[in-house]
């Protein structure tokens, strides 16, 4: 169902396919600013940019490879923020998209304008093809058709030059070099003259990109070096006639990051010069961003960097020839274009400017009109495997690391084979789909991973009827899926890590695609596919990721912060088939967070209280979260406090002083502090107080242990508030947990390092601190008021026999006590799914027996 939202005022709708609306969508949006920007200045697949300028306007191509339409036309009033204005190749027939050879289609085009008119010289590497230019006078409507070049290579470029001379230069093409020229007359795309040889380059790999420009009575020629890869560079050279002999700069490269192997940014070079209305120069290029050790999957980006010039008459790039995420120098007067909003609801007469197809989508297979306010695909044979056909896919570049992409979809399918929903495209071999389709059961929604050969269903399960929610959170290094029918909460369904999409594992010249599919699979689908539409965002910051790099910095060498994030990133490539807890508030429970359960001073103590709805009074349980007693949070226990409150319990994660703030025992005091708050309050919070518990996890789960074996200890109660009011816990959970500091092989674990957690929890060495090492162990203080304990335990090495030697002390007691083994799993397994259910099932049940007619 629609609503109010702001559109998309952008259409593109090629002729007998779309047409182009006066408007334009910006790319990229930064804060207005005296000096500086951020880079890159072009965010996603925008590889091999050439620019131009016009007065104080400026003009930019990238090349667009397979998709179509081609080559994308950006405007920029400063050069550093750009909006999407149209494509220079609009119809087929100005590019046919077929019998293309892998990283086939447009590469490198060059944008010049000449006496009223723009130029764009391109390569169409595909069979029957070669370079060809197309013109227009308004860069933001149709272009001609192509005329097509006298001269081979790849990466043309046109220079006019001041006697009316027009030159064609190219990277290789027919001449004794690897950068070849010849003179061209731009009416018939004749050649006036013979190609012939200008430069080899310094003796890099692949001498290409080349570009002519006229300076004070010099001719440089500009090309790049070392292949788009991590030994790219930019390198000069320069003649007094425009056919040469060139000498080249003493300075080569003049651009290349392949010696700064520790910046984010790699591979620049393919670089464009331009010289701006206030006279200062600049230059364009590529660059990519890898998202892990050798893999960009963002594909090459578009890069700005100021030129000076050196007193014998050479350019220099930012000074030192490299250049960083955030470059502080003087700019133009920076312009921002009004924001785009989204989501695009599919409102207009035509497509928004920002979406593509792969090669030429057949206009049949796609529908703005027949469903107004829908965009309705109808799913041919092709898939997105296919290397030949055209699938039916409408993409958009994926622009930022940490995005989140939406979309609603109304699809029924009706036999086996159609599908249909959200696809992350590098190419035919590397992809991943997420969507719906008919599975053995009914309606299903699956992931599915094409990796070169491996293609896989990772993930389905049946789904009722319904529209259904698709939701794509990206991650530098991971993707993550989750979707919902109707108008439930959103299901995590999986992640996959983004690496199996760059550029290193997949081959390829491209970044990553993402959009909207449909298919029948080797027929025609015989039900279309209808998006509601599609909302595409920068996560802007990440809040919690940002949270994580503050606390990591107060963490000591060697020490990280224990997140969601972190575990996942620490579990992925083991357990790819891990999915996290849903954060969304299940039905008939109340959220009730931030409340201050206790003050020391101006320090407030917090915890966030999950309530079921009903009449009650309920038991209530504790939640407490672990990270090695000195980092973690304790939002990060919520969805497990969720679930606990569906199933009938008030419960609370609890915030606790970790020991970068306060030594043993504050922890401790701190819950036995949370359970009296718990108690004080029962009747607010519809809690019965003689059925409490709690349940925590690692350093949490040795916590409650803790909690437990020590009630009605004085000495353990510290000096929070509601001294009258019982901490004894009657039942506990430690998942996970160490409950015994002293053991010998512990000890000696300390000693060696390089981890010392329990010393900087308790606040000394065992040799320094004996005495508090035995009491901070909660085997220590087993006795007949002790709770009942679950031990939950990984199947990965974790202390084994301190829990059964506590059990074992407990059962002797007639106190019950159990462990229970979760199969196949890591340390941080209760923060995931597939372990999570199990995991809530054993707590559950065992709080459900040991609370019962238990006093406190």
């Amino acid at each position: 169902m629609k609503t109010a939202r702001a559109k998309f005022g952008l259409a593109l709708y090629l002729s007998a396919f779309f047409f182009l609306s006066s408007f334009a969508a910006p790319i990229y949006a930064q804060p207005s600013a005296s000096a500086g920007f951020d880079e890159p200045v072009i965010t996603g697949m925008a590889p091999d940019p050439s620019v131009c300028r016009v007065g104080d306007d400026y003009y930019l191509v990238t090349s667009t490879f397979e998709y179509f339409p081609g080559v994308p036309v950006y405007h920029s009033k400063d050069l550093i923020h750009w909006r999407l204005i149209g494509h220079a190749l609009t119809r087929p027939s100005q590019l046919p998209l077929v019998r293309l050879t892998r990283n086939g289609g447009i590469w490198a085009p060059t944008i010049r304008y000449h006496d009223g008119v723009f130029y764009m010289v391109t390569t169409l590497k595909t069979e029957g093809h070669g370079n060809f230019f197309v013109f227009t006078k308004d860069p933001t409507g149709e272009w001609s058709d192509p005329i097509e070049l006298d001269q081979g290579g790849i990466d043309p470029s046109l220079f006019f030059d001041d006697d009316g001379k027009v030159y064609l230069t190219t990277g290789g093409g027919d001449c004794a070099a690897r950068i070849c020229q010849s003179e061209v007359d731009l009416k018939s795309g004749k050649r006036l003259s013979e190609i012939k040889p200008l430069w080899n380059g310094t003796g890099g790999s692949s001498p290409e990109g080349p570009h002519l420009y006229k300076i004070k009575g010099y001719y440089y020629l500009m090309i790049a070096e070392g292949g788009t890869e991590y030994a790219h560079s930019e390198t000069i050279a320069r003649s007094r006639s425009p056919w040469g002999p060139f000498e080249p700069d003493s300075r080569n490269p003049i651009l290349t990051h392949r010696n700064f192997k520790a910046s984010p940014i790699q591979g620049a070079g393919h670089a464009d010069l331009i010289q701006a209305h206030d006279g200062s120069w600049w230059a364009v290029f590529l660059a990519f961003r890898p998202a892990s050790r050798m893999a960009h999957h963002l594909g090459r980006e578009t890069f700005l960097a100021p030129v000076t010039w050196s007193e014998d008459g050479w350019p220099i790039v930012n000074g030192n020839g490299t250049i960083t995420l955030r470059m502080d120098v003087k700019t133009l007067p920076q312009h921002l274009w009004p924001e785009t909003s989204t989501p695009d609801e599919f409102s207009q007469s035509g497509l928004n400017v920002s979406w593509n197809f792969v090669r030429n989508l057949e206009p049949s297979r796609w529908s703005l009109t027949e469903r107004p306010g829908w965009l309705r695909l109808k799913g041919s044979s092709a898939t997105l495997d296919d290397a030949e056909a055209a699938p039916v896919f409408v993409g958009r570049r994926q622009q930022y690391f940490d995005s989140e992409v939406a979309t609603q979809i109304d699809f029924q399918p009706r036999r086996e084979g159609e599908e249909a929903g959200l696809a992350l495209r590098m190419n035919d071999r590397h992809h991943y789909e997420f969507g719906i389709r008919l599975g053995a059961n009914g309606r299903e929604v699956y992931l599915r991973y094409d990796i070169g050969g491996i293609r896989t269903v990772a993930a389905n399960k049946s789904i009722s009827a319904g529209l259904v929610r698709l939701r794509i959170r990206s991650y530098p290094e991971i993707y993550r899926f989750s979707y919902a029918v109707g108008d439930e909460i959103f299901q995590d369904f999986g992640g996959v890590e983004t690496r199996y999409l760059a550029s290193e594992v997949a081959d390829g010249f491209n970044g990553v695609f993402i959009g909207m599919f449909a298919t029948g699979r080797g027929r025609d689908s015989s039900i279309p596919a209808d998006f509601d539409y599609f909302e595409s965002k920068q996560v802007s910051g990440q809040l919690l990721e940002a949270a994580i790099v503050k606390e990591q910095a107060t963490l000591p060498p060697g020490y990280t912060v224990f997140s969601v994030e972190t575990a996942e990133r620490g579990l992925i490539k083991n357990y790819p088939f891990v999915t996290r807890l849903s954060n969304d508030l299940p039905p008939g429970v109340i959220a009730k967070p931030g409340i201050v359960y206790q003050r020391y001073g101006a320090r407030e103590m917090h915890l966030d209280l999950f309530q079921p709805l009903g009449r009650g009074p309920f038991p209530a349980v504790i939640l407490v979260h672990g990270g090695a007693w000195i980092t973690g949070n304790h939002a990060m226990e919520n969805p497990f406090a969720m679930e606990l409150a569906r199933r009938g319990y008030v419960a609370a994660t609890v915030e606790y002083r970790l020991s970068n703030e306060a030594k043993y025992p504050a922890a401790i005091h701190d819950l036995k502090s949370s359970i009296r708050w718990l108690r004080a309050n029962a009747v607010r919070y519809n809690i019965d107080p003689n059925r409490v518990a709690a349940v925590g996890a690692s350093a949490g789960g040795h916590l409650v242990a803790l909690l437990g074996a020590t009630n009605g200890m004085a000495n353990f109660e510290g000096d929070g508030d509601n001294a009258r009011v019982s901490s004894v816990a009657q039942s506990v959970v430690d998942i996970d947990g160490p409950v015994t500091f002293i053991d010998p092989g512990n000890v000696e674990k300390e000693i060696k390092g390089p981890y010392d957690t329990n010393t900087r929890f308790i606040g000394g060495t065992f040799k320094e601190k004996p005495d508090a090492w035995r009491e901070a162990s909660p085997i220590t203080h087993v006795n007949r008021q002790s709770a009942p304990v679950l031990f939950i335990n990984s199947s990965s090495y974790r202390p084994f026999q301190q829990r059964e030697e506590m059990r074992n002390k407990l059962n002797a007691l007639g106190i019950v006590s159990e462990i229970v083994v979760i199969p196949d799993t890591p340390h941080p397994f209760w923060l995931f799914h597939p372990w999570f259910d199990s995991t809530v099932q054993y707590v559950d049940e065992f709080l459900r027996r040991t609370l019962q007619n238990r006093e406190r």
